[in-house]
């Protein structure tokens, strides 16, 4: 299913997320803890209940966000696909802060007051199937895009595939880890496309980035750069070292791939090391 309202341009990366896909995988109690939590981060329980009840009805939705520090109190873009019927108008549900905004032609949408960084302000209701939530710097280019006809070509769009899928833009990515990471930050400078996405299936658990160059060259010089990095995280006992333990990376023309495939056993681990919060620093 197809991502029908476009994120704002101005976002640094964007995630697709199959709730139904990631219920099957972690259960429905600890899909919902994870993605409420993600979110809002400590304010979990002032926009619950209602934010709450929308993720648990929602079948699919698209994340973008700014970059940098953590997702709660990223300026952000929320996407909710589901059957959200029962919850609209938001304000008819006790608690949940939203308003009725002042009445305009287009899209039915409410507000509500918050000043913690990232916390959502505006709600969007496009028909009973679709909402679209935004926090304050992020609402002006939200309602630019409702309004537009058709997507800005500029506007990230994750790969319609797998559990979780991303898009990010490079540049910005490569901004962010220039101190920690030089020379690998160095050699993605010619980086024009990034994407990823975690695919589960009968046996394996695929977990893919690619990442897109000018120059074939660029990509096989960056291959060596990923092959060293690999290397030292297969030492660390964390998440990270779990994956980069069973990462395949390959090149072909301009194209350079890091395909990891996991057993039953390994995603266990994995699993294990994201709940006990050692993901590597």
């Amino acid at each position: 299913m197809q991502q029908q309202v476009a994120l704002p341009a101005d976002l640094d990366l964007a995630l697709r997320l199959n709730v139904q896909l990631l219920e099957n995988e972690l259960g429905d109690a600890l899909t919902q803890r994870l993605l409420l939590e993600t979110l809002t981060g400590a304010r979990a329980l002032s926009e619950a209940p209602w934010l709450g009840k929308a993720l648990a009805q929602s079948e699919l939705l698209w994340l973008g966000l700014r970059a940098g520090g953590s997702l709660a109190a990223a300026e952000k873009v929320l996407i909710l696909r589901g059957h959200f019927a029962n919850l609209l108008p938001p304000d008819s549900t006790p608690g949940s802060g939203w308003t009725p905004a002042t009445p305009r032609p287009g899209t039915p949408h409410w507000s509500r007051d918050a000043s913690d960084p990232g916390a959502f302000v505006r709600l969007y209701a496009a028909g009973e199937e679709l909402l679209v939530l935004a926090s304050a710097a992020e609402a002006p280019g939200l309602e630019r895009s409702l309004r537009q006809a058709a997507q800005d070509p500029s506007s990230l769009r994750p790969p319609e595939r797998g559990a979780v899928s991303a898009a990010a833009r490079p540049e910005r990515m490569r901004e962010l880890y220039l101190d920690r990471y030089p020379q690998f930050a160095a050699r993605l400078s010619g980086v024009r496309m990034l994407q990823a996405y975690v695919e589960p299936g009968a046996i394996e658990l695929a977990l893919e980035l690619e990442l897109g160059f000018e120059a074939p060259e660029q990509a096989l010089s960056a291959a060596d750069v990923f092959d060293k990095l690999q290397q030292e995280l297969q030492r660390q006992p964390c998440a990270l070292g779990l994956l980069a333990q069973a990462a395949r990376i390959s090149v072909f023309e301009r194209r350079l791939s890091l395909l990891a495939q996991l057993r039953p056993e390994q995603v266990d681990g994995l699993k294990a090391c994201v709940l006990a919060g050692r993901c590597c620093d």
